[in-house]
């Protein structure tokens, strides 16, 4: 049985943006009120989704236990915000989290063993700045 109502879950996805968005704000030490919400979302939109899952599954289960790393993973994602980075991993946690974020075509699993030799990685990262 979910720890909250339906109803509560749409309204607290419905208002996630601007709480997100002003959270983050008052992290980083900016006025919430520097950038509109939207342009924040958009900006962050890998970040976004992959929270607004955590939120969602915390909701529907009343045996939710947070993931440490979930909180270290997340975070990474802010460095989608800048177009010309891209993201490579050895974690699929991502990319089965977010789907609808353009920032997700960024995100590359790769495994250790492409990483863990010298020319596979440099071929990877050949794939990767070339549009792969």
């Amino acid at each position: 049985m979910p720890v909250f109502s339906d109803d509560f879950v749409a309204l607290a996805l419905q208002q996630f943006s601007e709480v997100w968005a002003c959270g983050i704000a008052r992290r980083v030490k900016v006025d919430p009120q520097s950038r509109p919400v939207p342009e924040i979302v958009v900006a962050l939109s890998a970040y976004r989704e992959f929270e607004e899952g955590r939120l969602k599954v915390a909701a529907n289960n009343p045996q939710y236990v947070a993931d440490p790393n979930d909180l270290l993973d997340s975070e990474q994602l802010v460095y989608l915000g800048d177009p010309a980075l891209h993201f490579l991993t050895c974690d699929t946690g991502y990319l089965a989290r977010i789907k609808k974020s353009p920032q997700a075509a960024r995100i590359h699993n790769v495994s250790l063993d492409e990483l863990a030799d010298a020319g596979r990685a440099k071929a990877l990262l050949r794939l990767v700045i070339a549009g792969r």
